[in-house]
């Protein structure tokens, strides 16, 4: 089986996310062709669940089944046939036999791999298209409605909600067209982004604090992730602040521990867990969420071994402080030294405890400060060796062989992967420690 992972805004992240998954999970695989946007894998065996697979990961926005693959672009004529296309999607020939002139609708999508320029993009894509409304005129003599969905101006592909808009993974269907140097794949997509239910994660919750700084659910996806746990395995977060890598945590099938040095944020990370626990049961009844999936206690987290048994947790996702926050002014190299020596003091401690607490092995996924100048320069924290002296070796994101068949993949100077946004002062490193 070949598929399409279309990838989020940061490459590396969703690469290594991704391939964590697969290395746990024991799912062989070979990396075919990648892009900015796009990875392309041939696997041993079918997801035989798209959407649940695609719900645990947050740096993927869609999965495409691609079934097939023509040298050159003319040969997609005969492949975007009216027949042809009928005969591929199940689901809209039912529809064709069972309903008298039914209406239905055909997305389609156009990515590249190949680095050509904007106006031969736009002249594929529109060739592409033209194969596409040929079909529909086909159909329509028939007397069979559809409509074909194609992406706004200057746009190749459909985001997801627009292929939620048009209902095309239920009862239409969205094509898409993978366009390399030498060859074209196609196919369909199997599954999005569930960009809803992220949104009532994010700013749905009812307890939310801009002091304490808010976690991406995508990004706390993506670190458990790469924690590699098994699901069902406990998780901890010392740092658990509003319960982001908590819920999201939860919602992988794990139980959780939370821990933070603030009493009143812990009740604020259990009103979002006992909100999260409802608002599932609600939408499925049959959910296995629950209140009893989590534990929330008061704790310094220099201090945490006295409240957990020793060798006992397999995995640590977390995120403490980032230190200061900059929103206009540059901190001054001064400041960021300081800020770095107050880190290193919190860092060191804790470290040493979660030593205690972890089983061998364990692994431990943080996101330290890292400051972004302009430029490309980085100001990474200065302490992660003292940490991996401590009784840890820091764990590259994905295999080293694998990151030959990847040209993009791209990691910091400390093999780890930064993840920030435009115009942002304090990004986050995100770190892979296992215990030795």
């Amino acid at each position: 089986m070949i598929y399409a992972f279309i990838l989020g805004r940061i490459f590396t992240l969703s690469v290594a996310e991704l391939l964590s998954v697969f290395e746990r999970e024991n799912i062989d695989y070979k990396i075919l062709a990648s892009s900015a946007e796009i990875l392309i894998v041939e696997m041993a065996k079918p997801i035989k669940n798209e959407q649940a697979f695609l719900d645990n990961l947050g740096g993927i926005v869609k999965i495409i089944e691609v079934f097939g693959e023509e040298n050159k672009d003319s040969s997609l004529a005969n492949v975007l046939t009216a027949d042809k296309l009928i005969n591929r999607y199940p689901n809209i020939k039912r529809e064709i036999e069972n309903i008298p002139s039914p209406k239905f609708y055909w997305g389609l999508s156009v990515y590249f791999i190949c680095n050509a320029d904007l106006h031969k993009k736009q002249k594929i894509a529109k060739k592409i298209q033209s194969y596409m409304f040929g079909a529909k005129e086909i159909l329509r003599e028939r007397l069979i409605k559809c409509r074909v969905v194609t992406p706004p101006p200057n746009k190749f592909a459909l985001d997801a909600p627009n292929v939620e808009k048009n209902n095309l993974i239920k009862k239409g269907g969205e094509i898409v067209v993978i366009v390399d140097k030498e060859k074209i794949y196609w196919g369909k997509t199997r599954a999005i982004q569930n960009f809803r239910f992220y949104g009532l994660r994010d700013f749905g919750r009812p307890a939310r604090s801009m002091k304490i700084g808010m976690m991406p659910p995508k990004l706390a996806q993506i670190m458990i992730n790469l924690a590699q746990s098994p699901k069902g395995r406990e998780i901890l977060d010392p740092f658990c602040g509003t319960a982001v890598v908590l819920q999201e945590a939860m919602l992988m099938g794990h139980s959780v521990i939370g821990a933070d040095s603030d009493n009143s944020t812990i009740a604020l990370a259990k009103e979002n867990l006992e909100w999260l626990a409802e608002t599932v049961k609600r939408k499925n009844p049959l959910s296995a969420i629950s209140e009893e999936m989590f534990r929330l206690f008061q704790a310094d987290a220099m201090q945490i071994a006295k409240m957990i048994p020793s060798n006992s947790i397999s995995a640590i996702v977390t995120e403490g402080t980032l230190g200061p926050r900059y929103s206009r002014a540059f901190p001054s190299g001064k400041q960021i030294i300081d800020n770095f020596k107050n880190l290193e003091k919190l860092y060191l401690g804790a470290f040493a405890q979660f030593k205690e607490i972890l089983k061998k092995d364990g692994r431990i996924v943080i996101s330290f400060p890292v400051y972004v100048f302009k430029g490309a320069r980085q100001e990474f924290v200065p302490f992660l060796d003292k940490i991996a002296q401590l009784g840890y070796n820091i764990k590259s994101p994905i295999k080293a062989d694998r990151i030959k068949d990847i040209p993009l993949f791209t990691l910091s100077k400390n093999g780890t992967i930064v993840y920030s946004r435009p115009d942002q002062i304090v990004g986050r490193e995100i770190v892979v420690f296992i215990k030795k």
